[in-house]
């Protein structure tokens, strides 16, 4: 990772104005804490922690990500470049000196020809618009959504699982089966397209989902077991599984990720998957759900099968490009 240790001056101010900080790179799973704990702070104006733990677990995040801390060691803000394209922006709303700075390392980071990124706030959006950022034109990215975002009151979210199937937490003795039924559930060719879409996905691809993985996400903070869930099929194999990250704080849970092996698809396994994630979020005191999914003509099946269960669109932030 890049160490970014430079004073980061805002574009365009001048020099009596310019904002200077010392940024940092990640230095492991204990900054990823502390990424999750502001995203805490800002949610709903923001990632959940959850959602954000996955992806970092997962590699998801970005190849080069720095911080920017407070004046007791905690993480006020971050920012990440998955390179060529995707830029990521978090930082502490009564923290306008950290946007600043961490906006003006994006700038100086990022390579592509073409950017991309989320912002959740007036301030962020004022930043990236006056260096030449505008919202994007859904639908975008490998998707094809819209915007992404469901939420839904615990007590509004239904699903029943169908005769025959079981849902449970994952056990112990079950990882492999665990990493097994996510990577059939994801495998690039049989994901729930439109037929009319053809995303020229070659069968050789699969998840990349794997073991090690799985370990990471079970070492991240607001990873609970019982949230970690598994559909039992009528023949004893797995048939889907999901993980909710509950949050204590802000009484949210985000489902990510959920997956339905090809064969199991269409019987309501999703949404008993999501009511089930809804029973135990409100027994351990939460109150909402969401899931960070948009409606897609050209990949339909998930949203409308959250919509079903009950979720209704809830979106924390709007995507901005440049280029």
């Amino acid at each position: 990772m890049t160490d970014g240790n430079s004073g980061a001056v805002l574009a365009g101010t001048t020099h009596a104005q310019a904002v200077k900080m010392d940024i940092r790179g990640w230095s492991g799973t204990s900054d990823t804490t502390a990424m999750q704990r502001l995203a805490s702070r800002c949610w709903p104006r923001g990632l959940h922690p959850g959602g954000l733990g996955w992806s970092q677990a997962t590699g998801q995040v970005g190849d080069q990500i720095v911080v920017v801390e407070g004046a007791e060691g905690e993480v006020e803000g971050w920012a990440a470049v998955g390179q060529p394209d995707s830029l990521m922006l978090q930082v502490a709303h009564d923290r306008p000196d950290a946007a600043h700075a961490l906006f003006g390392w994006l700038l100086r980071t990022a390579e592509g020809p073409t950017l991309s990124v989320t912002v959740f706030d007036e301030q962020s959006r004022k930043m990236f618009t006056q260096a030449g950022f505008e919202r994007a034109t859904p639908p975008f990215g490998f998707y094809a959504m819209n915007e992404p975002g469901l939420g839904a009151p615990t007590d509004a979210v239904s699903g029943a699982v169908p005769a025959g199937y079981a849902i449970r937490s994952v056990r112990s003795d079950e990882v492999d089966a665990r990493v097994a039924v996510h990577r059939a559930s994801w495998k690039p060719v049989d994901l729930p397209f439109h037929p009319d879409h053809d995303p020229h996905l070659d069968e050789s691809w699969s998840s990349s989902f794997s073991l090690d993985a799985y370990r990471r996400v079970q070492d991240t903070h607001l990873y609970d077991t019982q949230f970690d869930l598994i559909v039992k099929a009528p023949d004893g194999s797995l048939a889907g599984c999901c993980i909710g990250w509950f949050d204590a704080t802000t009484g949210w849970t985000e489902i990510e990720p959920l997956g339905v092996v090809p064969a199991h698809r269409r019987f309501g396994l999703a949404a008993a998957l999501c009511a089930e994630i809804a029973t135990r979020t409100a027994a351990a005191g939460g109150h909402h759900v969401f899931i960070n999914t948009g409606s897609s003509n050209s990949y339909p099946g998930p949203y409308r099968a959250y919509q079903k269960a009950g979720f209704t669109p809830f979106v924390p932030g709007e995507t901005l490009i440049k280029g």
